[in-house]
């Protein structure tokens, strides 16, 4: 064998530790939670697993279909019925740079089954959802423990994303709209029906969005945890 030489053609991070304040180790140690392993989440994944990240948690409930595959860049054909969060967690991990890269996975409901202990472990959570019922959770996970966290978005052609600090300034329900708060009381409305129709609504975008904002997330991330200035507070559109 050989060992690999710091600032070489054969150091995979060779390009992004010639940035001054850039520190590999630091990468290596983090602890990132990823919810949500559709479009934006298979892009955040990609991202870290090519960056360096250590340790990354991804957690999902749903199951791959053919119409996720334009999306996805951890999935396959042959993927479509496969658990998304076990599939996108293997292909992070093989994707990953970092020798020593540990990728876990949660297969179950965020709002309900995910406890605060494990919100408390990581650095920042970047939170890659399609609802605001598990965006309203996550939200009080990461204030209960002071952690901070990324929100993103995406719609047909557009896409945001909202960065919350550990403990200060505005956190997600400052930011709600009527229409948000609205989508939570539909969510739990007493007709069954009301409830499956919106739990099956489908958003209009294509992968260019979530391409998009996913670097956006992932840049903030970086940010948090190397000790950077982050956007916390901010809504970029």
């Amino acid at each position: 064998g050989f060992n690999i030489q710091r600032n070489s053609e054969d150091n995979p991070f060779d390009r992004q530790e010639r940035i001054e304040w850039w520190s590999q180790e630091s990468l290596k140690s983090s602890r990132v939670l990823v919810i949500g392993a559709g479009a934006i989440g298979n892009e955040t994944l990609k991202n870290l697993a090519l960056l360096g990240i250590g340790n990354i948690l991804v957690c999902d409930m749903d199951t791959i279909s053919v119409s996720n595959l334009s999306r996805t860049v951890l999935f396959r054909k042959e993927d479509a019925g496969k658990k998304k969060a076990e599939t996108a967690a293997l292909r992070t991990m093989d994707m990953s740079l970092e020798p020593t890269c540990s990728v876990d996975y949660f297969e179950g409901d965020i709002v309900w089954e995910l406890g605060t202990g494990v919100f408390r472990y990581f650095d920042v959570v970047i939170g890659c959802l399609d609802n605001v019922e598990t965006r309203f959770a996550l939200n009080r996970g990461c204030r209960l423990v002071s952690k901070p966290w990324i929100d993103a978005g995406i719609s047909e052609l557009s896409g945001n994303i909202k960065v919350f600090g550990a403990n200060e300034g505005a956190c997600y329900q400052c930011f709600a709209s009527d229409d948000e708060l609205k989508a939570i009381r539909m969510r739990y409305a007493c007709d069954d029906f009301k409830k499956r129709m919106f739990s099956e609504q489908k958003m209009p975008t294509v992968q260019i969005s979530s391409a998009i904002v996913s670097a956006l997330q992932v840049q903030e991330a970086i940010k948090i945890i190397l000790g950077k200035k982050a956007l916390t507070g901010k809504k970029i559109y």
